[in-house]
């Protein structure tokens, strides 16, 4: 589910950092839920975590980002584009956040506002990489996720094309007022 609006202000973050946040309890026991934080202001994240959490994490290459952007180490056995492609599983960069009785996990995906740059590039085929990396992301989270949640950034963005790409569903929250239909519009 990709929760977006061109529009700010909306209630994406809320929505996806308290209703989706809770929804985890009520899907079939032993479910995995996912939330990724995927706006570069990265909102979401700094709901739930505080600064001294979130540095640990980022220092350990857990965020959206480091599944984005391929670490600077490739190996000797990576040789062509394809092979930067891969991803490793989603739960290499996510945290848990909550585990039930019933042993359904609530994992979330930090943000990052290094995803900023993404946006300001200017040639579409340095994008291609990061766009197969989140798509192998996606289609690995799914395999083992009952649910996968996107808080998506408010603009038309590389970001934004990637969420509407790779969801099954979208959620646009809307206020009643000019702008947000328009947002509403934009999509």
């Amino acid at each position: 589910v990709a929760v977006l609006n061109m529009k700010g202000g909306v209630g994406k973050t809320t929505i996806s950092g308290n209703l989706f946040r809770e929804l985890y309890r009520y899907i079939a026991a032993g479910s995995k839920t996912l939330v990724i934080d995927f706006d570069a202001q990265f909102n979401l994240t700094q709901l739930i975590l505080t600064q001294k959490e979130y540095d640990v994490l980022q220092a350990q290459a857990h965020t959206i980002w480091h599944v984005l952007e391929p670490s600077e180490s490739a190996g000797v056995f990576e040789t062509s584009d394809s092979d930067l492609e891969k991803v490793n599983p989603p739960f290499t960069y996510t945290t848990l956040l909550k585990r039930t009785n019933s042993k359904n996990e609530l994992h979330l995906l930090p943000g990052d506002f290094r995803l900023a740059a993404l946006n300001l590039r200017e040639h579409q085929q340095t994008l291609e990489l990061p766009r197969k990396r989140f798509r192998n992301l996606i289609n690995q989270a799914r395999e083992v996720c009952a649910l996968v949640v996107l808080d998506c950034n408010p603009s038309s963005s590389f970001l934004t094309r990637c969420a509407i790409e790779n969801a099954t569903h979208i959620l646009v929250p809307v206020r009643p007022d000019k702008y947000s239909v328009l947002g509403l519009k934009m999509l």
